[in-house]
């Protein structure tokens, strides 16, 4: 894995972060931001079950909706939603929550 991208969109604001893996450096909402090895394994721990599409409720047009994009050596892996979030969706949210001011 060289780095991660991530946005997520809900009516509150946006939030992306770009992690760059290799040399252990963060960006979020356009400010470096401190990342240890262990933030970033934590990240990995939590997605490395989640499916590739979650898919839109379409019944709700305030839900909030998430992209993660993995890069590596051999291609890219995108894991997103909208409305439909997998099981330990909050722990992501508490993980992105832990690098806010």
């Amino acid at each position: 894995m060289n780095s991660v991208e991530i946005l997520v969109e809900n009516l509150s604001g946006n939030i992306e972060v770009l992690i760059d893996v290799k040399n252990v450096e963060m960006i979020f909402n356009g400010k470096k931001k401190y990342i240890s090895s262990d933030n970033i394994d934590e990240l990995i721990r939590i997605i490395r079950s989640w499916k590739c599409d979650y898919g839109s409720n379409s019944g709700s047009i305030d839900a909030e909706a998430f992209n993660i994009k993995i890069n590596m050596d051999d291609g890219f892996e995108i894991i997103k939603g909208k409305g439909n979030y997998p099981e330990n969706y909050m722990c992501f949210k508490a993980w992105l929550g832990s690098f806010y001011d």
